[in-house]
């Protein structure tokens, strides 16, 4: 993945672990991170693991559950 550092994608990708991110209106930065990411496929493909990983761990069905009573049990007090 490689996306700008806005809004909530800080959340989902861990700048170097799993992903780039560039700021805002930068596009030469934005440019280098694709091209690194174009001509590293050792890189894209731990990356690539690397974020299925932690989208398993974040949203499996278990923590998704536990969440959502959480979040009812919040609504309740």
């Amino acid at each position: 993945v490689v996306a700008t550092d806005v809004g909530g994608l800080p959340e989902l990708v861990e700048n170097g672990r799993n992903g780039f991110l560039v700021p805002p209106r930068d596009p030469e930065r934005l440019a280098d991170a694709l091209i690194n990411l174009l001509g590293n496929e050792r890189l894209r493909l731990d990356m690539g693991r690397t974020s299925r990983k932690i989208a398993e761990d974040m949203f499996s069905i278990d923590r998704m559950i536990s969440k959502y009573q959480d979040l009812y049990q919040e609504c309740l007090i």
